[in-house]
């Protein structure tokens, strides 16, 4: 440490140690809002479910699967989207798994049911009646 020789250079110190530690102090708040920044969304990839933790899954664990993670979401909108998907599954549609990831590490898996043959042809039987091919409405429902 350099000792001052007089008032004035005592006070150019003072200032100048005020704005070396003014400089680590903004670093310290940068660090730590980088280390608290929102993670970066890399996409989706794509899975191979007998590779991944759903291999060998039956359509009836699919179809549980699919109750137990959308349910429990309120609105009849998205319940009816539920027992779509379900009654799809239990229709042999095919299921896509995609997995998403983030820079942190973070990773989640996402499905995807399409449709199959039996499945249109099980929603005309529901919709056929005494009226006709369209007696009854049926509802796809709207994903959470």
């Amino acid at each position: 440490m350099t000792t001052p020789k007089n008032w004035e250079e005592a006070r150019r110190l003072l200032d100048e140690q005020e704005r070396i530690r003014n400089i680590e102090a903004s670093t310290d708040n940068v660090k730590e809002r980088l280390k608290r920044r929102q993670p970066r969304y890399l996409g989706e990839f794509a899975v191979d479910i007998e590779q991944s933790p759903f291999a060998g899954w039956t359509t009836g664990q699919w179809a549980l699967h699919y109750i137990g993670l959308y349910g429990g979401i309120d609105g009849d909108h998205h319940k009816a989207w539920v027992l779509d998907q379900v009654a799809r599954i239990l229709n042999g549609a095919p299921l896509n798994v995609v997995e998403a990831k983030w820079d942190n590490g973070d990773s989640e898996f996402r499905f995807d049911v399409g449709d199959s043959e039996t499945y249109r042809q099980w929603v005309v039987t529901l919709r056929a009646g005494e009226n006709g091919p369209d007696s009854y409405d049926y509802s796809e429902g709207i994903a959470p």
